[in-house]
């Protein structure tokens, strides 16, 4: 039985931890992969999902300096 997350933080650290396996899946992809147009898509979608984990990093970092007792701890 998968945790269901039970507070705004952990949600933003359920998704930051399943944003963090894709890329690490698309640098395993990229590596194995010679050169083409399919490594620059997926150099791009890789280059996105990197965004996307640094916006959830802050909003994350920006929820626990704004209100520490709703991750369940003192976070400063």
């Amino acid at each position: 039985m998968v945790e269901q997350p039970n507070t705004d933080t952990d949600v933003v650290v359920t998704r930051l931890m399943r944003n963090l396996r894709l890329l690490t899946g698309c640098d395993a992809l990229l590596t194995a992969m010679e050169g083409g147009a399919l490594v620059a898509e997926v150099m791009a979608l890789t280059a996105r999902s990197a965004e996307t984990v640094a916006d959830d990093a802050r909003t994350m970092l920006l929820t626990l300096r704004q209100d520490p007792r709703k991750s369940g701890g003192d976070h400063t």
